[in-house]
């Protein structure tokens, strides 16, 4: 039997897990890239309906303020 010398046998193991952390650590890498890719489209999306929203809210406020209008002309002319 030959003897087997535990540096290299702890050596070879560490190797073995660094191997295996290397994998976990790409994986959750390229699981952060899709997320980060999928938040970026989710935030170009509400940005976009943010802008119908304030574009909606301005044409209310116009129309309100017609509405405001009108009634204090209504209100003058009495």
């Amino acid at each position: 039997m030959a003897a087997t010398d535990p540096r290299a046998v702890a050596t070879q193991e560490l190797g073995k897990h660094l191997l295996e952390a290397r994998k976990g650590i790409q994986a959750l890498k390229a699981d952060m890239m899709e997320m980060g890719d999928k938040l970026s489209a989710d935030l170009d999306d509400t940005n976009e309906r943010l802008d119908t929203l304030q574009e909606k809210v301005a044409e209310v406020i116009d129309v309100l303020n017609d509405v405001v209008s009108y009634l204090t002309e209504q209100e003058s002319s009495r």
